[in-house]
């Protein structure tokens, strides 16, 4: 790897110096465009530059790699990838302090800015915040738009006892505790979620409409036997495809990869260890803003990424048996929990509150005057909203109805994440043959990308 040991910040000139050839969620590869004249007045003032480099994301963007090549810059760009996502760098490279501070504030940065604009349908944070316009909620059946509503207060019930904090790991979660198994309860609910969006969806097309058939096979596609299976199966799907059909089925594989992009995204991040849910972040990312001529290079990333998956988690996600002891077990380990805290004897959630509030006003008085003062005074009073709503049972009647669904639909859930995660990859390998027939007039070329 071609790092930089100290990022550069951006000069006043650099989008004249510059131009961006390719953009992740973690970085821009930008070519230099002023040629050898501007090299050599360059060398003068500085160093000489090289004519690509990488950039991170984030409020103040920093050059963190250089190199004289594409291929070169491509290959940093994809080791870096990896190391974000838990994969140490190749023996005797390292990868520099700030290099890394640069690459976790973008990242930061793309999930506070999904997590914030929960009203753009084009990118979430969650499965959950994909729902919140008027029109997608008529979509979903009734059921599904009060689980949404009540998966919502679980959310916050889960937060506000900070439950992640009592689930420890046990065999049956897989050795997942914590977050880990608050997300995989959240997986469940935007499966089902996605689920029932989808029934809209198939309801929607009709027999005789362009590609609709052949999108149909996509999206009864299943998970056995990993991507390579997925891949032989729909590469016979699209030896049926006429040309005529590739741009309306590419319409239809558009909006299918939009709805499913978080829950494919979500649990792979779960099974890629140490990775801090950057997994996530690209996977997702990646899938939404994906055009149809970029999907043969997607497919190897996505290849590459589900590579880090370990082998036995792979297994859990390709077999359904496996995968549904997970999701039940995480279920019932996070619905114990929160009926413990709301079990409690009223006294002793009064003695905890109690505990707490003495360190505030103590806490309160040391840093009267100071700027954190009113932060600590809000704190405070998000406590005693939070006893006071625990005591009550505020919240309880939610849980059990999110948990109670999930318990009824979970031979759904686990159908919708294993054909979200073969949907993902087969309609990766669709876009790209849709895009062949509208580029080339002699038929599609054989896509490549199996390789991993």
């Amino acid at each position: 790897m071609v790092l930089l040991s100290k990022p550069d910040a951006m000069g006043a000139f650099d989008g004249v110096r510059w131009s961006t050839v390719e953009e992740d969620v973690l970085f821009h590869v930008q070519r230099y465009q002023l040629g050898e004249a501007g090299k050599m007045f360059r060398s003068f003032v500085g160093s000489k530059p090289k004519d690509f480099r990488l950039i991170s994301r984030g409020a103040s963007p920093l050059e963190i790699a250089a190199a004289d090549s594409l291929e070169e810059i491509q290959v940093d760009a994809d080791a870096l990838r990896q190391f974000m996502v838990g994969v140490a760098p190749e023996q005797g490279a390292t990868v520099p302090t700030p290099v890394r501070q640069a690459l976790q504030e973008g990242a930061s940065r793309v999930q506070s800015e999904r997590a914030s604009d929960e009203n753009n349908q084009e990118s979430g944070a969650t499965a959950l915040s994909q729902w919140t316009s008027p029109e997608l909620r008529t979509q979903l059946e009734p059921w599904a738009v009060s689980l949404l509503e009540n998966a919502d207060r679980m959310r916050y019930v889960c937060y506000a006892l900070k439950v992640a904090s009592s689930l420890g790991a046990e065999g049956a979660t897989g050795g997942f505790a914590g977050e880990e198994i608050l997300s995989l309860s959240f997986v469940g609910v935007d499966a089902l979620l996605v689920s029932t969006w989808m029934n809209w969806f198939l309801n929607s097309l009709t027999d005789n409409s362009p590609g609709s058939n052949v999108i149909k096979q996509v999206v009864r596609l299943d998970f056995i036997g990993g991507p390579e299976a997925v891949l032989e199966r729909v590469d016979a799907i699209c030896e049926t495809m006429s040309p005529e059909e590739a741009e309306d089925v590419t319409k239809m594989a558009m909006m299918l990869k939009k709805r499913i992009a978080v829950v494919v995204g979500d649990i792979v991040a779960l099974m890629v260890p140490n990775d801090a849910s950057v997994t996530g972040v690209v996977i997702t990312e990646l899938l939404i803003r994906l055009q149809p001529t970029d999907a043969e290079d997607m497919l190897r990333r996505l290849m590459d990424l589900y590579s880090l998956v370990p082998a036995g988690h792979r297994a859990t996600l390709e077999n359904s048996d496996q995968l549904r002891a997970l999701l039940d077990a995480a279920n019932r380990r996070l619905r114990t929990a929160i009926l413990e805290e709301y079990d409690m004897p009223a006294s002793k959630k009064l003695q905890r509150a109690a505990c707490r509030n003495a360190k505030f006003i103590g806490a309160r008085i040391l840093l009267a005057g100071t700027p954190l003062g009113p932060a600590l005074a809000a704190m405070h009073v998000a406590d005693l909203v939070r006893t006071t709503g625990c005591v009550a049972n505020t919240g309880r009647e939610s849980c059990d109805q999110v948990f109670n669904i999930l318990g009824e639909n979970m031979p759904g859930i686990v159908d919708t994440i294993q054909r979200a995660m073969g949907m993902s990859f087969g309609l990766l390998v669709l876009l790209a043959r849709c895009a062949d027939r509208a580029n080339s007039a002699d038929g599609p070329p054989v896509v490549q990308g199996r390789q991993q």
